[in-house]
């Protein structure tokens, strides 16, 4: 693993994981837990490409879970430490995506809008309650290249290419409820 080969968007650590994609095979992932530097498991496979991956903020041991987006910018949710993690679709034409500071809430940026899933994980246990747990925020006003820099509280924060933030409220309740 050479330096020149580290991208932010390759690796991403928490507290009790580390993951990052394999530099000589684009289309896995390696699952590293922090505390006894060994690898957790088999490698986690993609049919494409990885372009980034995120894990989430506050989560612990098996309920830690791994954003993935793949070159055709599709975006994946899995729990890389479980024994057999499964990779669960969320979304297309994803430019980026960022966890919430400490609830299990995930943002994305798709289409010139924010999406917000309120709980994320709900791609595990039904297919159909999905699409309920989701938030679209429709702003025009993002520029041609906009990036995630930050979720926390109510807020997302999205930078513009000129340098320019712009932070938009969202619904409060779901960060409400989190918390109890």
């Amino acid at each position: 693993l050479s330096p020149a080969h580290m991208k932010s968007e390759l690796f991403t650590v928490s507290d009790e994981t580390l993951v990052i994609r394999d530099p000589k095979d684009a289309t896995c992932v390696r699952v590293v837990d922090v505390q006894s530097g060994k690898e957790l498991g088999k490698p986690i496979h993609h049919a494409v490409e990885i372009a980034a991956v995120v894990l989430e903020n506050g989560a612990r041991g098996l309920n830690t879970h791994l954003a993935i987006i793949d070159k055709n910018r599709d975006l994946y949710l899995l729990q890389p430490r479980r024994s057999k993690p499964t990779m669960e679709k969320l979304a297309t034409m994803v430019q980026g995506v960022e966890w919430h500071d400490s609830a299990h809430m995930l943002t994305a940026l798709m289409d010139g809008k924010l999406s917000v899933w309120f709980y994320p994980s709900a791609c595990f246990l039904d297919r159909d309650v999905l699409p309920l747990t989701r938030f679209d925020k429709v702003n025009t006003d993002l520029g041609s290249s906009p990036s995630l820099a930050d979720f926390t509280n109510n807020f997302a924060t999205i930078r513009r290419a000129d340098g320019a933030s712009i932070t938009l409220a969202l619904p409060a309740y779901p960060t409400l409820l989190h918390r109890l």
